[in-house]
C-alpha cells in the first residue's frame, strides 16, 4: 500500500476516474507533491491516473486556486426570438411535426432541442384523443341539452331515468390492450406483445342492456341477446327485434312517470317504435346525437368486456359453432352479472359532471 494512503487522509481510492476533483482533494495532491511524493504515488493514493495529477498541479500554477473555475454556459441553439416563434407556430398548427418546425424556422437543430423549448413553455407532444366527429350544429344541440338539465328538478328526474344501449361483443383473437411488467429489452418478447390478426371475428353477438338507480342504489336489467331478424333484408337486427327487446327488458321494470333514454339509432326511431312508446305512455328523452360521452352505460360495456376476459382469457379463440356460441353467450351473461350496483350508481351519479363538462366545452369534446 502507498505510504500516502494512511488513516486520516481526505482521499478515496474508489473515486470515479473522470469526476471533478474537490478542493480538499486538490489540496491533498498539492501538499503531497510539496512533500516530495511522486505523481505516480499520488495517483495511486487518490485512485486516478498520473496524467490527471499532473493536470491538477499545472492548474494550480496557472490559476493559483484549488477551486473549480466558473464554466461558461453553453449558448442555446435557439435564441429568444426564434423560441417565441416556435411556440407561436405550434400553437397555431398543433399537428405540425419537428420537420415542419425546421422548415418554417430555418433552424437545423435536433428534435430534442425543439422538445426542450416546448417543455420550457409547459408544452409537449401528446397522442390526439379519439372522439366521434362533431360539427357546429351537433355541438349546439349538445350544449342546449346540457343547459336544459342545469335545472335541479330536471336533473333529479334525469338521474333516475332508464339508460339503455346496445353493444357488440366479438370473439376477436386480438388480445385486449393491456399493460405488462417487463425489462427494457423485452418489448418484443412473444408473450408480452398484443398480437393483431386483422381477421374477421368468428362470433359477433349484439346485446342490449339497461341501467338505472333508485334511492342511491344502482340496478341493471337482464342482458338481452338481440338475434338477427330473418324477415329483415339482410337478416340483421331490426325494429321488430328491438320492440321485443323492450317488451322483455324495459316493461318489467317500468312504472308510470319513469323516463327512458335511448340514442338515435335507426331501429330506435322507426315509426312502429314511436307508436309503441306512445301506446305505453313512456316518455323518451330527446337525446342529442353523437353523445356517447353523456351516456353512463357506455362505461358498463368497457367493464363487461374486461370481465369477459377475466372469466375466460381464451374467449377470443372461440369458433363459430353451436357449442362455442352457447359458451360465448353464457360467459357474456356471467360477466354482465359481475357489474356491481355500486359501479352503476357511481356512473349514473357522474352524469351531472358529464353535463357540466359539455357546458364548459360549449358542446364540444369532453374527457368522458
Amino acid at each position: 500500500m502507498s505510504e500516502l494512503r494512511e488513516f486520516g487522509r481526505i482521499i478515496s481510492g474508489n473515486r470515479q476516474p473522470f469526476k471533478d476533483f474537490s478542493p480538499e482533494l486538490r489540496g491533498f495532491i498539492l501538499g503531497a507533491k510539496a512533500a516530495g511524493a511522486s505523481q505516480t504515488a499520488i495517483a495511486d493514493a487518490v485512485g486516478t491516473r498520473r496524467q490527471r495529477v499532473g493536470e491538477q498541479i499545472k492548474r494550480f500554477k496557472d490559476h493559483n486556486t484549488v477551486h473549480s473555475r466558473p464554466r461558461p454556459r453553453k449558448s442555446r441553439a435557439i435564441g429568444p426570438r426564434e423560441e417565441r416563434y416556435v411556440v407561436q407556430f405550434v400553437r397555431r398548427q398543433p399537428r405540425s411535426t419537428y420537420q415542419d418546425l425546421r422548415v418554417s424556422t430555418g433552424l437545423n437543430v435536433h428534435d430534442r432541442t425543439f422538445q426542450r423549448v416546448l417543455r420550457r413553455h409547459h408544452l409537449r407532444k401528446w397522442r390526439a384523443a379519439h372522439k366521434i366527429r362533431l360539427d357546429e350544429q351537433k355541438a349546439r344541440t349538445r350544449l342546449r341539452f346540457a343547459r336544459k338539465y342545469r335545472d335541479p328538478a330536471k336533473l333529479r328526474q334525469l338521474l333516475e331515468a332508464f339508460f339503455s344501449d346496445e353493444c357488440i361483443v366479438q370473439t376477436n383473437p386480438d388480445k385486449p390492450s393491456d399493460w405488462v411488467v417487463r425489462f427494457g429489452h423485452e418489448r418484443f418478447r412473444k408473450d408480452l406483445v398484443n398480437e393483431e390478426s386483422h381477421v374477421k371475428a368468428a362470433i359477433s353477438i349484439m346485446v342490449w342492456g339497461m341501467i338505472w338507480q333508485r334511492a342511491g342504489e344502482g340496478h341493471q336489467s337482464p342482458l338481452i341477446v338481440m338475434e338477427g331478424d330473418p324477415k329483415a333484408p339482410r337478416g340483421g337486427v331490426s325494429s321488430r327485434v328491438y320492440l321485443q327487446t323492450l317488451e322483455d327488458g324495459l316493461l318489467p321494470y317500468y312504472e308510470p312517470g319513469d323516463i327512458f333514454m335511448q340514442d338515435g339509432a335507426q331501429i330506435h326511431t322507426a315509426n312502429k317504435v314511436k307508436v309503441w312508446f306512445e301506446t305505453h305512455g313512456i316518455e323518451v328523452i330527446d337525446w342529442p346525437p353523437y353523445s356517447p360521452d353523456l351516456n353512463p352505460i357506455e362505461h358498463c360495456w368497457h367493464r363487461l368486456k374486461r370481465e369477459i376476459y377475466r372469466l375466460n382469457p381464451n374467449f377470443g379463440a372461440l369458433q363459430k359453432n353451436e357449442a362455442d356460441i352457447a359458451t360465448a353467450k353464457e360467459i357474456i351473461q356471467r360477466a354482465w352479472r359481475r357489474i356491481s350496483g355500486d359501479l352503476i350508481h357511481r356512473l349514473l351519479d357522474s352524469l351531472k359532471h358529464r353535463l357540466a363538462a359539455v357546458r364548459r366545452a360549449r358542446g364540444w369534446y369532453t374527457k368522458f
